[in-house]
């Protein structure tokens, strides 16, 4: 565990320094190693505490390349260092608290933020149920938005998997009864279906998000936008796992959902031509 940890304080870093490139628009080798960093244009003459980088890298290379195993103590040093660079460079370069950031502030579109937000506060006062239902909506904003955007000619969706479907069922007579729960049966699983496929087309992870479907409330929007709530999925008092890190687990699948939507995303909208005149 200490090796894993030292490897990946290190990389924290090396990815924070990367980002400093970027921002900076400084020109970086894609070989450049992780001392070269603090000789960029920019990053040389801001840089605070360059020397407790270079000791967690030098901590990297013995317990990488030489094998050595460190002490607690160690670690715990590395630890240190590496939330030092962090909280004084994310204020030098991006004039950002660290200790502050979060992944949601990064949530698209904001609704869904917002929703998020009411999660978590409906959550801290023990309110689990309300708090997954608010879930439930977040992540149906965030997608719902993201398909929204990428609409043919005829107003559809390119990437919409709701095959139209004849939902009513026949006056059959009762002795028929079975072929109309057969009927039934075989559209949810339909919808079963188009929910997988849909989540795999958008690069989601499929187990994370059948968890999130387990312990959240069916989201149905209707004609005027509004998005509302049905029944729990779940009996009353049953869980999966203690409340507090199941909601969590939501909203970060939820965070995470939106953060991978707004990589390579775009925007193919038609918009309807003025008539000439």
């Amino acid at each position: 565990m200490s090796a894993a940890s030292v490897l990946a304080f290190h990389d924290a870093l090396e990815l924070f320094l990367h980002v400093v490139a970027l921002h900076l628009d400084a020109r970086a080798s894609e070989r450049l190693e992780f001392r070269g960093y603090f000789d960029l244009e920019g990053v040389r003459d801001r840089v605070k505490h360059s020397g407790l980088a270079l000791q967690v890298n030098q901590a990297r290379v013995a317990v990488k390349h030489r094998g050595v195993t460190l002490a607690q103590r160690d670690v715990a040093e590395c630890e240190v260092w590496t939330r030092s660079f962090l909280q004084d460079n994310t204020k030098v370069f991006f004039q950002l608290d660290f200790v502050e950031l979060s992944l949601l502030d990064y949530v698209q579109p904001e609704v869904a933020r917002v929703s998020l937000g009411e999660a978590l506060d409906l959550a801290g006062k023990g309110d689990f149920d309300e708090a997954l239902g608010r879930t439930a909506i977040a992540f149906q904003q965030v997608v719902d938005d993201y398909r929204g955007r990428k609409k043919d000619g005829m107003g559809r969706s390119v990437l919409d998997l709701r095959w139209q479907r004849h939902r009513s069922i026949p006056n059959w007579t009762d002795d028929r009864t079975n072929i109309c729960e057969a009927i039934l049966s075989h559209d949810r699983n339909m919808e079963e279906l188009r929910d997988a496929v849909e989540v795999l087309c958008l690069g989601l992870n499929y187990r994370q998000h059948a968890l999130f479907r387990a312990v959240t409330p069916l989201v149905v929007q209707t004609m005027d936008g509004k998005y509302h709530l049905g029944s729990a999925p779940h009996p009353e008092g049953m869980r999966p796992e203690s409340p507090d890190v199941l909601i969590q687990k939501c909203v970060d699948h939820v965070v995470e959902t939106a953060l991978t939507l707004q990589q390579d995303d775009y925007d193919i909208s038609f918009r309807w031509m003025e008539p000439l005149t």
